[in-house]
């Protein structure tokens, strides 16, 4: 069965991706694979080779892979030294291709970080 939903977005798959080892696996031992579009990467096998890319890069890209249509971008925010948030922008497909896409991968990045500072100004 079931528990936890198939990550077919970018905010899920970035946490997921970001969480610590141990936490890592057993999140996924919860999870069946689910195929929402025909472009959702729906294998163990496929989902693993793209958390490994989102630690690479340092946030996370979906094209229509939950919904058609819809792409987003999605990046970290950290708090206490660990990457417990994420924000994220969905858009129609269209709307995130070439250059503006990776304008909006900065944009989205760069209010990660700064969420980020803001966040450790309370850890205190």
């Amino acid at each position: 069965a079931q528990l936890l939903p198939w990550p077919g977005n970018p905010s899920s798959r970035l946490l997921l991706a970001l969480a610590p080892g141990a936490e890592r696996d057993a999140l996924m031992r919860q999870m069946t694979p689910v195929r929402y579009t025909p472009k959702t990467v729906a294998t163990f096998a496929g989902l693993k080779r793209a958390l490994e890319q989102i630690r690479r890069d340092g946030y996370a890209l979906g094209e229509e892979e939950r919904d058609e249509g819809v792409s987003g971008v999605s990046a970290p925010v950290y708090s206490l030294g660990e990457a417990r948030y994420c924000i994220g922008i969905a858009a129609p497909s269209f709307r995130l291709k070439g250059e503006r896409l990776q304008a909006v991968v900065r944009a989205v990045r760069a209010g990660a970080t700064r969420l980020s500072e803001r966040l450790r100004d309370t850890e205190q």
